[in-house]
């Protein structure tokens, strides 16, 4: 790397260069890597292969970084990874500068869910919250996804997607 920073932090990790890239950077300084996912949703390889080229990057003398404890536990179990090389980092949650509007001046209570509507983030789970709630609460999905998905959410009849 030009100027020999004193340290590099990476954000987003690409298996397929930074498993080559990443080893040979960290021997050169220190470098902090941010774990968003530590298997990616979407795979492109066979797990094997994928796995290894994760390894080569999880264990390539860099810090990492993560988002919740779930994520630091599966880097150990999953990837052998010593807890001790994984800070979570949580998502920042600010409070509001003056208090929300009460159920009733907001017209009832609302729930917001948000995200990529996929099979592997527990839709089913979304789908049978919505059906067994209180009538009274609007459920406001704000993402898309998998048409099949989008659809089953409007189904039920309770959820503005």
């Amino acid at each position: 790397i030009a100027g020999h920073p004193d340290l590099t932090h990476i954000w987003f990790l690409n298996r397929f260069t930074d498993a080559v890239d990443l080893p040979r950077l960290a021997r050169t300084g220190r470098v902090v890597v941010h774990v968003h996912d530590v298997r990616p949703h979407n795979r492109r390889l066979p797990d094997v292969v994928g796995d290894r080229l994760l390894r080569r990057m999880y264990t390539s003398g860099a810090h990492l970084t993560v988002h919740h404890e779930g994520l630091r536990e599966m880097l150990a179990t999953g990837f052998d990874i010593d807890p001790a090389r994984v800070d979570v980092v949580p998502h920042p949650v600010r409070s509001p500068v003056s208090p929300p509007p009460s159920p009733t001046e907001r017209g009832g209570d609302r729930v917001l869910v948000f995200g990529t509507l996929r099979h592997n983030k527990g839709i089913d789970v979304l789908l049978r919250a919505i059906d067994g709630s209180d009538p009274a609460v609007r459920w406001e999905v704000m993402g898309r996804g998998e048409p099949g998905l989008e659809a089953a959410v409007r189904q039920i009849g309770r959820a503005h997607v």
